[in-house]
């Protein structure tokens, strides 16, 4: 009997591929959610030490310019903790698409292949009749002879 072949093997050689496709595509979104993360931490971080530098003029006599730079420093600061947020909560809109289409794909791959193993088993079943057909026929044969 002919050995087993899923007729639909190029399709879910496909899905595989588009599955591993949308598995880089997730991970690149989530390295750039931890790349901005990590940057919006080293810009608070840069902020907060601008801000004590700032207070500590205050304290201390400084000359007026020192202390408008001080104070445009924690403007950029800030500016860029903005722009930083919105770029973030646009990288985890993009990672959470991503997520999705992540698990559409492996509920199609998954779907083919559950397809593919009930089809193998039922050929298996039909395989498995026939051979144990075949051994009845042959003892049946065999007694027929040494009768």
């Amino acid at each position: 009997m002919k050995r087993f072949q899923f007729k639909l093997d190029g399709v879910l050689q496909l899905r595989n591929q588009h599955e591993r496709t949308v598995v880089d595509q997730h991970a690149t979104a989530l390295n750039k959610v931890n790349q901005l993360a990590e940057k919006m931490k080293a810009l608070q971080d840069g902020l907060m030490l601008q801000q004590q530098r700032y207070q500590q003029s205050l304290s201390q006599p400084q000359s007026v310019s020192m202390m408008q730079n001080l104070r445009k420093g924690c403007e950029y600061y800030e500016q860029r903790i903005t722009e930083t947020g919105q770029a973030l909560d646009s990288a985890e809109h993009d990672l959470e698409q991503s997520k999705n289409a992540l698990t559409a794909a492996r509920r199609e791959c998954e779907v083919m292949e559950k397809y593919r193993d009930r089809l193998a088993g039922a050929h298996a079943k039909i395989v498995d009749k026939a051979d144990q057909t075949f051994m009845d026929e042959l003892s049946l044969r065999g007694a027929h002879q040494f009768s």
